[in-house]
């Protein structure tokens, strides 16, 4: 598909916007800000939003592939920023709560990018319907900022694990998945993080998945199925 969606534009409606990708203006303390991708919409009809965070060594822009097909098709909004560096370990990746109450520098970095776009006059978001969704070491961000802050109803962990010590006393329901030849992160690793928030009684449930350490198009799928429902006929 050409940029931003050209292919498409000749069938919009009078009242519908062109696709979008775009690249995010907030930056955090290491010049790394992210991106975000808004599908064929009107600006005042609300779209979902998934807020999508890379793995160990990744940016924003590594997790709109496994998703923007999806997007386009189920009309939701992407929000991908870029994680800032672990200085104990020198790596690009999530910093994360630990404690109760830990609000950590990518915690506020991953809301202002959210609210960069949701401030956007040519998209509303649908602020009840909002999917963070974390691969590798973005995964254990995903519960940690679900379970702290609005608007997020749902958070996904793919191929990762969590800091149960620094969730939030919000109660969202959440998603588990795990490749079945995964190395990395291995589908007992992935199992034993699921029964963790599971033993605090969340609403959560595990997905294992043919495959390594990536999200394929199944496992994207099938998350976005389950949070917004099958598509319409």
């Amino acid at each position: 598909m050409p940029p931003n969606g050209a292919a498409a534009t000749a069938s919009l409606a009078p009242d519908e916007l062109r696709e979008f990708d775009g690249a995010l203006a907030t930056q955090n303390s290491f010049g790394r800000s992210g991106v975000f991708y808004l599908p064929v919409r009107t600006a005042s009809a609300p779209i979902p939003v998934l807020v999508a965070l890379h793995g160990s060594t990744g940016d924003g822009a590594s997790m709109i592939g496994p998703f923007r097909e999806l997007a386009r098709l189920r009309r939701f909004a992407i929000v991908s920023p870029s994680s800032g560096c672990v200085a104990k370990i020198g790596v690009m990746t999530w910093t994360v709560g630990d404690h109760p109450n830990d609000v950590t520098n990518d915690y506020r970095h991953v809301q202002a990018c959210f609210e960069e776009v949701a401030t956007r006059t040519d998209v509303t978001f649908d602020r009840s319907r909002v999917l963070i969704a974390g691969f590798s070491g973005g995964g254990s961000s995903a519960p940690y900022i679900a379970t702290n802050t609005a608007p997020y109803d749902a958070f996904a962990v793919l191929h990762g694990g969590v800091y149960p010590n620094g969730f939030g006393p919000r109660r969202v329901r959440g998603w588990f998945a795990a490749g079945d030849a995964d190395t990395i992160r291995t589908r007992e690793h992935v199992t034993s993080q699921f029964r963790l928030v599971q033993a605090r009684g969340f609403d959560v449930s595990l997905h294992v998945f043919p495959g390594g350490h990536f999200v394929s198009p199944a496992e994207a799928s099938a998350l976005v199925e389950w949070w917004l429902g099958p598509p319409a006929p």
